[in-house]
């Protein structure tokens, strides 16, 4: 995961306007848990032992870790909360790899259920091969 694969700064940044002006609220990242997701999602699709890892497994490295981390939190400047905000960043910002690495156009998979996989990422478990096998089924699904 390398920024030569793709502009991961750019989709985060992206992201994270997006879910400020989506729900009324001002977001602060933690670069040093961020530096902490890249980490563990770099060790996790390295262990995969792949030369060029589809967007699936780097989405999935990637939002796994996020969420799992949390690196947002809510400015004390901000006058409401969003409490799925990592989870919802973090499928986001895997959604979006998934979308601009396979040059995917329209919606990826329709508003419930995205809500539903973002309350079950803040409410139950997951695994990285469970967040992995997620992606590569909706990569799967929109390659047909």
């Amino acid at each position: 995961m390398t920024a030569k694969t793709f502009k991961f700064n750019d989709v985060l940044i992206e992201m994270i306007v997006h879910a400020e002006s989506r729900f009324g609220i001002e977001l602060v990242l933690d670069r040093d848990i961020l530096r902490e997701v890249e980490a563990h999602a770099k060790k996790h699709i390295n262990s995969l032992n792949l030369d060029k890892p589809n967007s699936a497994k780097v989405a999935s490295a990637f939002s796994f870790w996020f969420r799992k981390l949390k690196p947002i939190h809510h400015s004390e400047k901000s006058n409401s909360k969003y409490l799925l905000i990592n989870e919802y960043i973090a499928l986001m910002v895997g959604l979006s790899i998934c979308v601009r690495k396979d040059q995917i156009t329209g919606s990826i998979i329709s508003e419930r259920i995205l809500y539903d996989w973002v309350t079950s990422f803040r409410y139950n478990s997951h695994s990285p091969s469970s967040s992995m096998l997620s992606f590569e089924v909706i990569l799967d699904s929109l390659s047909k």
